[in-house]
């Protein structure tokens, strides 16, 4: 016989965590039982925001992005693509119009 995941055992006994930590926070509460109180709803929260890790960002940027005029194009076209806007006819470069 398999072994049984202890969420299988859970659902089988009719327990949800969740839920009977939330209920004895509120009982805690109602009692005036804030250590008890903080405990739970601490243990809760993890579940809907969970603490972010610090990340070390360091080293140099370079602003100085070259792109080619058929990346640019890409580009537009995605972007209003993404607005829902179809582009007519491709854009035109600036360097291109000013001979």
């Amino acid at each position: 016989m398999a072994k049984k995941s202890p969420l299988q055992t859970l659902d089988r006994l009719g327990i949800d965590p969740i839920e009977s930590l939330a209920r004895i926070a509120r009982q805690a509460e109602a009692e005036d039982d804030k250590r008890l109180a903080v405990k739970c709803y601490s243990e809760l929260a993890q579940y809907i925001a969970p603490k972010l890790k610090s990340v070390e960002v360091s080293g140099f940027v370079d602003h100085n992005v070259m792109i080619t005029s058929e990346q640019r194009q890409t580009r537009i076209r995605v972007l209003a693509e993404s607005m829902g806007m179809q582009l007519i006819a491709p854009p035109v470069d600036a360097e291109e119009t000013t001979m």
